[in-house]
Formats: C-alpha cells, structure tokens, sequence
C-alpha cells in the first residue's frame, strides 16, 4: 500500500464526501459515523463506504440525537463527538476524515481493543498527531526551524513521494483535527489535494 496508492484514497473519500455535503446546503448530508472500519478500498485504491445506517440529512431523515446510537471502532472519532456535546455536522465528518487521512500518511493502525489499547499507554492517532506535531510547530515558529512532516519513513522512500507534498498534506490533516470551526470544508480539502505534485503528476 504505497504513497500513490494512499493519496489515491485519500483524494476518493475526499470527493465523495464533498459531494455528500454539498448535495443541500440547507441540510448538508453527513454520514455521522465515518471510520476507516466502514471503508473498503477496490483493487484499483478506489476507497468503497458500505456503512449509510446513521446518515442523517439531504435525502435522508434528520436523526436528532442519533450520535449517541452511532458508536465509533475508534475512540478518537468518540472523543471529538463529546467534545462537541453530542452535535454531530459536517465538521465532524472532516474530523474523522482528518483522522482517517493522518493513518495514512504516518501508517498508524489503531487497536480496538480499549483494555488493550490503555494497558500499553496508545494515546490514539489524534493524541500521538498532537504530541508529534503541536510541539515541533512551537520550535519551529520562534526558532525558525524546517516545516513538520507525520509521513512515515517508509512511505517518503517511495518515487512517487515529493517532500514539499509532505509539508501540505500534514498540515491539511492537522488542520481537519483542528477542535475549532476553523476546520476546512470537503471543498477545500479537494482543491488542497488537487495541488499535490504527485496528483498533477500522475492523474
């Protein structure tokens, strides 16, 4: 599952969760429990969602209080929901998106398991994404120090990896996890992901 492969999904849920939100801006349909457990990806990296039970909005009824029914693989899609005292939009969906893209870039798998995950101290890939990042932008804002990247090694090996794309695509992620109504919208994740090199490059 290499780089081009990875931004290939990334770019393909971007889209059809863009679509989603825009379908009504009256009332924007959200999926309300988006989470890489609920994603499948094609032989051609096509990201497939075969999970619609707690989609609320657009063609779909409103589902008031729905959050707390739709429960999450993954604590840290729980721990942005309480964060905003049960009310589930679009800013939630770009959360989990943000989430789901920061496991692509840095390979980072999550345990299920919460015993597990707390006996071995795993902060969750929101928790490790803010200790490895949040204090490295620090030092590099007052002592002008080079720009953050979360991609794991491995992936940067690969001929289709670009470093300045890197930089934007962590930075986009970063920004998506943002606990602020500062987060981006499906719209401009898609345009920031468009600019990528190796997008212009290989599509």
């Amino acid at each position: 599952f290499n780089w081009l492969q990875r931004i290939k999904v990334a770019l393909g849920l971007a889209c059809i969760l863009e679509y989603m939100h825009k379908k009504t801006e009256t009332i924007p349909t959200v999926l309300q429990n988006l989470d890489a457990a609920y994603i499948m990806v094609d032989q051609d990296c096509n990201p497939v969602l075969f999970d619609f039970s707690c989609v609320s909005g657009g063609i779909f009824p409103i589902r008031q209080g729905w959050p707390n029914a739709c429960r999450f693989e993954d604590w840290d899609q729980e721990c942005d929901r309480l964060c905003l005292s049960d009310r589930y939009d679009r800013l939630s969906d770009i959360f989990a998106y943000g989430i789901i893209l920061l496991r692509l870039i840095s390979k980072r798998a999550y345990e299920r398991d919460y015993l597990k995950r707390k006996e071995s101290g795993d902060p969750g890939t929101y928790g490790w994404a803010e200790k490895e990042y949040w204090p490295r932008y620090t030092d590099i804002v007052f002592r002008n120090q080079r720009k953050i990247s979360l991609v794991h090694q491995s992936l940067r090996a690969h001929p289709t990896f670009d470093f300045a794309d890197g930089l934007k695509i962590t930075s986009l992620a970063m920004r998506c996890v943002d606990f602020s109504s500062q987060r981006p919208r499906m719209k401009g994740i898609v345009k920031s992901l468009l600019k990528l090199n190796v997008v212009r490059q290989y599509w």
